[in-house]
């Protein structure tokens, strides 16, 4: 087993959503000792595909739930619209993996506040 410099092997992570995020998310991935890109998730097979492609090793799933039953991947990157967030996040924690993801949050001020 290989380790990424510290003493521990690198964390097996899946990306979820190849759109516009997930390829650079991937990359990144690719990139770090700390990381192993594992695996791709995305309900598009086009996009499974292309992604895919630049990483033959990285398994590939188009369900979400398969992903999430596979005991081997430790981490999700999250990079799908911000609106499937809630429940992304939600199912990959009571699944026991460890989540990153990125979601912009606003303050809206009340009317009249200044």
């Amino acid at each position: 087993m290989s380790t990424n410099g510290h003493g521990m092997p690198p964390v097996r992570t899946a990306v979820v959503g190849l759109g516009y995020w997930g390829p650079n998310l991937a990359r990144n991935l690719q990139e770090r000792a700390e990381a192993e890109l594992f695996a791709l998730c995305d309900v598009s097979a086009e996009r499974l595909e292309r992604v895919g492609q630049r990483y033959p090793a990285a398994l590939r799933y188009q369900s979400l739930d398969a992903l999430l039953s596979d005991p081997d991947v430790e981490a999700v990157a999250v990079a799908t619209p911000v609106s499937t967030h809630h429940h992304i996040v939600q199912a990959a924690l009571h699944a026991g993996k460890h989540v990153f993801v990125r979601s912009r949050w606003r303050r809206r001020r009340a009317r009249g506040a200044t």
